[in-house]
């Protein structure tokens, strides 16, 4: 069963683009090193988990969550929220509808 969701589904990406930002290790799905992504511009790095947002979006149709780096992804089908959960920030909350 795919994620439901009722929002724009570009604003829905683009708002867990930006939680996706914040993750401490993302650079590691793409098997690259912290100097290597660290090279890469703002807009090549956000295009990177841009494209993984669109995959996440997908993925949580058949997990109910992932793990990325150092912060989990659920997808909370009653609530019909995505959260962003990071080890010291603030829990990220994405509405979809």
């Amino acid at each position: 069963m795919g994620v439901k969701f009722n929002r724009e589904y570009n604003d829905i990406v683009e708002e867990l683009t930006d939680a996706l930002m914040d993750i401490e290790g993302c650079h590691e799905f793409f098997e690259m090193e912290q100097e290597e992504w660290g090279r890469l511009k703002t807009r090549e790095r956000r295009d990177c988990l841009r494209t993984l947002s669109d995959d996440l979006f997908y993925g949580l149709g058949t997990e109910s969550f992932i793990e990325l780096g150092d912060s989990l992804i659920t997808w909370h089908r009653q609530n019909h929220t995505i959260t962003v959960s990071y080890p010291v920030k603030t829990t990220r909350t994405i509405a979809l509808i």
